[in-house]
């Protein structure tokens, strides 16, 4: 009884949340052919194609909300990844009309992930104008 018998095989491969840009995976299939007793083996290699991370910040608040030159102020918000790679050692740059005051460096998300971001700094006299920058 040799007929020839094929079977198609799908192989799905799904990253973890925290891939990233240039990450690869090799996986072997094996399979034991019909009335045969050795087993067949092949190798399959999978990249992460155009994948990157996309950051995008919500719910930027200031505590307190009415301060003065020289008060303690804390930003706060909430910096998403929307990609479909780990953001990896992200910086967080906090500029007050045009200076830098302070920085949160070292950061991962995953992708789909989010980090709450607290960032204290000193007011300045008059109109504060603050500016995110993440890098």
């Amino acid at each position: 009884m040799n007929q020839n018998k094929n079977k198609k095989v799908i192989l799905t491969v799904k990253p973890t949340d925290y891939v990233k840009t240039d990450d690869w995976v090799e996986v072997k299939v094996i399979a034991k052919p019909f009335e045969r007793k050795k087993s067949a083996q092949i190798s399959t290699v999978t990249t992460i194609k155009d994948a990157e991370p996309k950051l995008d910040i919500y719910g930027v608040s200031h505590w307190p909300r009415v301060f003065k030159k020289g008060e303690k102020v804390e930003t706060s918000f909430r910096l998403y990844n929307k990609g479909n790679a780990a953001a990896e050692n992200i910086s967080i740059i906090l500029y007050v009309n045009g200076e830098e005051k302070n920085k949160v460096e070292g950061i991962t998300i995953p992708r789909g992930g989010y980090a709450d971001i607290e960032i204290p700094w000193i007011a300045g006299k008059g109109k504060n104008e603050v500016n995110i920058v993440v890098k």
